[in-house]
């Protein structure tokens, strides 16, 4: 989904572990990582602390960043963590950070349809046709995630769900035009990436 273009400057936002990171810096591609956890902003800092084209940023480093200075946002299992009161302002930011036709990418965003029963299924489906050591790894997170303290924060904090309708109307709202991917970029086919252009449409 990324342009063809490069050099190209990315933000991942909410990165995690950042597993990619090391590939797009590989292909000509200066990554910008932001993780609110202060865990994982420690981890990344020290993974990355010799990279040339990784940078790890802090929120205020963020909102540091020069006006149309970045050519895609990443924000990949990320919304639905978000408060919806939240997102506005959010989108808000990266609108600006945005090159006019840049693009921000919101991937594995959770459709009002889904449980997280058929999530399960569908991800263990995955695993399972990509071969063993992935359908290991898979059962593996499910089974940290069972112990981990995941469903209380989500039930504490709230999950959000967004609808077609619903993310057209945010997008309209934060000055970008949307296109729903074909296909979601995350390991559940029943979850969806869509793409905000700024300030024109997906060539």
């Amino acid at each position: 989904l990324l342009p063809k273009d490069r050099p190209l400057v990315l933000l991942d936002w909410g990165c995690g572990e950042a597993h990619a990171a090391s590939f797009w810096s590989k292909h000509g591609i200066l990554v910008f990582l932001y993780d609110p956890t202060p865990r994982l902003d420690a981890y990344i800092k020290k993974r990355f602390r010799e990279a040339d084209m990784i940078k790890v940023l802090e929120l205020k480093d963020v909102k540091g960043l020069s006006s149309n200075s970045l050519d895609a946002v990443l924000i990949y299992s990320v919304l639905q963590y978000i408060p919806k009161e939240d997102i506005e302002e959010t989108l808000a930011l990266l609108h600006r950070l945005l090159k006019s036709g840049g693009m921000l990418i919101l991937g594995d965003i959770v459709p009002p349809s889904n449980s997280l029963y058929s999530d399960i299924l569908d991800v263990l489906s995955v695993g399972w046709r990509h071969g063993l050591r992935l359908f290991t790894h898979v059962v593996k997170g499910l089974v940290l995630t069972a112990f981990s303290d995941y469903r209380t924060f989500r039930d504490r904090n709230g999950f959000s769900l967004y609808s077609d309708e619903e993310m057209q109307k945010i997008a309209s709202k934060a000055g970008f035009s949307l296109r729903k991917a074909r296909k979601n970029i995350g390991l559940s086919n029943y979850r969806t990436t869509y793409m905000l252009i700024k300030e024109g449409l997906v060539k």
